[in-house]
């Protein structure tokens, strides 16, 4: 199954360029995903990672001199 941006855009506020970003990061090409579950979980949109955005932890950056 194949994608282009005119089918994208007409998806509530994707608008022509989100749907062309859509289709640079992912290709026109479906195929490669099983089901819409995969490409979802792929996007990082799947539900259920058990780790909601506002608790994502940030590790501490460090500058300075080692000691």
């Amino acid at each position: 199954m194949e994608f282009d941006a005119e089918l994208l855009s007409s998806i509530p506020d994707v608008g022509k360029e989100g749907a062309s970003n859509i289709l640079a990061e992912i290709g026109n090409n479906m195929d490669q995903f099983p089901n819409e579950q995969h490409l979802a979980k792929w996007a990082g949109m799947a539900p259920g990672s058990n780790e909601p955005a506002r608790n994502k932890k940030v590790e501490e950056l460090h500058i300075g001199t080692n000691t």
